[in-house]
């Protein structure tokens, strides 16, 4: 027991500001340095596309209306290129998912990242931007 307490005596250092530590107390206030959790990354990160999806799909009409997309016809076109787009993503990703490519992270990544893109190119406006946007936010939003 005699040389445990020697052992603690020795490895105690004096701290810049005067107040001795030992190195295992290094080693726990290393531990506990404070991390935030995944899912409370996730679920911080699902919040934000959720608000950002809130706030561009009611805007979807009148940004149709300022590239000049003025008839119904055109308006379903552009859902149905987003909604086709989004089948062929899934299978694609989905694809790329089962060999190893993409992992659940990148998954995560490449929908976030796609997505924020796309709503960029909303707001750049014209009909081309606005087609292209409707495809890419379907292919990369799962």
């Amino acid at each position: 027991k005699k040389e445990n307490s020697e052992h603690h005596y020795a490895s105690v250092k004096d701290c810049d500001d005067g107040h001795a530590t030992s190195s295992t107390d290094n080693d726990r206030s290393l531990q506990k340095s404070p991390m935030i959790h995944p899912t409370t990354t996730l679920c911080i990160l699902v919040m934000i596309d959720m608000l950002s999806v809130s706030i561009v799909v009611p805007l979807l009409h009148q940004y149709y209306k300022t590239s000049g997309v003025h008839s119904a016809q055109q308006r379903e076109l552009l859902s149905s290129l987003f909604s086709s787009s989004q089948i062929v993503g899934g299978l694609i990703i989905g694809a790329l998912s089962d060999v190893g490519i993409l992992s659940r992270r990148n998954i995560l990544f490449l929908s976030f990242l796609g997505s924020a893109v796309s709503y960029a190119l909303i707001v750049v406006g014209g009909l081309r931007s606005i087609v292209f946007s409707r495809v890419l936010v379907g292919l990369v939003k799962q």
